[in-house]
């Protein structure tokens, strides 16, 4: 399906993800691609696009030969233009990121509102119902969680990783 928002086109691809979130990515990177025109001019965006079309079809595909493909054309492309490609690829990435959050807190409050006294599934509260219902007192839980060895693990997704200049 396509869609025009101010003069801007926007595709809604079968992509696995909803709607709304496939409408605000391409909402996004229309927006990006606009900037990029503006910003780098229209040839670096022919290439921003060339190339994420020569990966779609070569992840499409499993494509070893497209992929050598891409990194021939990048391996000819001078530094400025990798630089205005990294900017351009690391400045849709932040916004597919931002856009997967908001997301996340629409599904949240979409099954909150369809479910309001429902605990989320895999959430604590719905262990401790879990609990409630098999008969486990107040003090058996408390004993079982204080002996629990919870260490937290932190990690960043790679995209999450940004320089203040990107943003």
């Amino acid at each position: 399906m396509e869609d025009i928002w101010q003069g801007l086109r926007i595709e809604t691809e079968g992509t696995g993800i909803s709607r709304p979130l496939s409408r605000q990515i391409n909402l996004l990177g229309s927006l990006l691609g606009h900037v990029a025109r503006r910003q780098a001019g229209e040839e670096v965006f022919a290439l921003v696009e060339e190339l994420r079309m020569l990966a779609k079809r070569a992840i499409q595909s499993d494509s070893e030969a497209l992929r050598d493909e891409a990194a021939r054309r990048i391996a000819t492309l001078s530094t400025e233009k990798i630089t205005w490609l990294v900017r351009i690829y690391t400045a849709f990435f932040v916004l597919i990121n931002l856009s997967e959050q908001q997301e996340i807190v629409r599904i949240n409050r979409k099954r909150a509102k369809e479910a309001p006294n429902t605990p989320r599934a895999e959430s604590i509260d719905e262990a401790i119902g879990m609990l409630k219902d098999a008969g486990c007192s107040f003090e058996q839980v408390c004993r079982a969680i204080e002996r629990l060895d919870i260490q937290p693990t932190l990690t960043a997704h790679p995209t999450d990783a940004r320089r203040r200049t990107i943003l």
